[in-house]
């Protein structure tokens, strides 16, 4: 089930999460889903969802680790 942010951030937010992330998978929705839904080891065992939902400072971390695994980076 894709986790949804909550009230306080806008439908720009899921937007944004949702096209970077779709950007590793070549535009497959249902395994961007399951990246931005399982948890990870660099995030301390959260989503990354639920790291970008805590702040902007978090969903900054969670773009810039989307553009580093872009990039080759290995997670």
């Amino acid at each position: 089930m894709l986790a949804l942010p909550n009230q306080r951030w806008s439908l720009d937010f899921v937007h944004d999460q949702m096209v970077s992330g779709r950007t590793l998978y070549g535009g497959d929705l249902v395994q961007t889903i399951h990246f931005m839904n399982r948890r990870h080891y660099w995030l301390g065992g959260e989503t990354p969802i639920e790291r970008a939902e805590q702040s902007e400072e978090g969903l900054a971390f969670i773009l810039d680790m989307i553009g580093a695994i872009d990039a080759g980076v290995y997670l």
